[in-house]
């Protein structure tokens, strides 16, 4: 892995939220995900298919994500347009 975490605790400070700020580190450069992944061993044909599968889902989300935006634009559009004619 090669990744080095380091959490500066200063005198009287509580352990606990020392050890959460590193968990929450730790989640945030995908350590623990990573570590999961290398569990066990994986073929590279079961790879493939898993990253194509994810790039799918992926792709199918950031249209959604397009259409709420369009929806969203036509939504302000209407409104501002009903707003003009009343003004």
């Amino acid at each position: 892995m090669g990744r080095q975490l380091t959490i500066k605790i200063r005198p009287g400070q509580d352990i606990n939220r020392a050890i959460l700020k590193l968990k929450s580190l730790a989640i945030n450069e995908g350590i623990f995900k990573e570590a999961k992944d290398r569990k066990y061993f994986v073929p590279a044909g079961i790879k493939r298919k898993r990253k194509r599968e994810e790039a799918e889902k992926q792709r199918a989300k950031d249209i959604r994500k397009e259409l709420r935006a369009i929806a969203r634009a036509d939504m302000a559009w209407e409104y501002d347009g009903k707003r003009s004619k009343s003004t």
